[in-house]
């Protein structure tokens, strides 16, 4: 993990049928429900997790979904959702780490796997394909999608999300996680219930990108690879209210608008 790699997708339809899959690699998607306050939270007519969870089962790569909700009576949407195919529904336990445990037990088939969440309704099948892809083709187990600060403030400067600061770029996570294989196991373990940061807060500053991830990799037991996506809506998330009229606009533009061209995605 020296240099980045640069890989060239052709093609790249945020919103259409994505032109890549992995048929050796069907994830299994652990989707985070969160609150089912917050997930229920309607978007322009819609729940919150309808979005995602639809884009999971669009996704090519993704072949079935744990939705973990937390604890208390469960929301109809996941009641319902239970016996929907392809679908089946766990408890958290205490942390994010154990809850990523618990769901991995649950799934009825094994390795790899994506995580997300469901305050994440720009998410598409064509991000959530791309990322599986890049996360089979890079080396890693456990793979971050990340995207810049500039690629994300260029294109949504009213955007407000909180930015790693590394000595060479800043980046925003995107709540999507692959994981590729048990080796991972150690590494969410480290996780805990702080996410990413957890794994580089550390060594933000004085290291580069690339340099930081390798000593979070050493202190995790695991290779963690960033890979960071060419997709500046897949770092957006409704993490408050502030977030809903700027989630709202891009999902009404979707519905008239569609964005392809020659992309260049970025590993490292």
């Amino acid at each position: 993990m020296n240099q980045p790699a640069f890989l060239s997708m052709r093609r790249t339809d945020l919103w259409g049928t994505p032109s890549w899959q992995v048929p050796d690699h069907i994830h299994t998607a652990i989707l985070f429900a969160g609150s089912r306050q917050k997930a229920a939270i309607r978007v322009n007519g819609r729940a919150m997790i309808d979005y995602v969870q639809g884009a999971l089962k669009d996704a090519r790569n993704i072949g079935h979904i744990v939705i973990v909700c937390d604890a208390g009576p469960l929301p109809r949407w996941a009641f319902d959702a239970d016996y929907l195919p392809g679908v089946s529904v766990v408890r958290a336990r205490a942390s994010t780490g154990e809850s990523v445990l618990g769901a991995i037990e649950a799934a009825p088939q094994g390795w790899p796997f994506l995580v997300t969440t469901a305050d994440h309704p720009l998410l598409t099948a064509s991000i959530v394909d791309g990322f599986c892809y890049l996360a089979a083709t890079v080396a890693g187990d456990l793979s971050a999608g990340l995207v810049r600060r500039r690629l994300l403030e260029e294109v949504h400067p009213q955007v407000r999300r909180t930015f790693l600061p590394f000595r060479d770029t800043a980046i925003a996570g995107c709540n999507l996680f692959a994981l590729k294989n048990p080796a991972t196991l150690s590494a969410i373990r480290f996780w805990g219930d702080a996410g990413l940061p957890a794994l580089v807060a550390s060594h933000l500053d004085r290291l580069t990108l690339i340099e930081a991830f390798a000593r979070a990799s050493q202190d995790a037991g695991a290779h963690v690879a960033p890979i960071l996506l060419p997709w500046p809506e897949a770092a957006i998330a409704v993490d408050g209210e502030d977030d809903l009229p700027l989630v709202a606009d891009i999902l009404a533009t979707r519905n008239t608008a569609r964005i392809s061209g020659w992309q260049r995605v970025t590993t490292l």
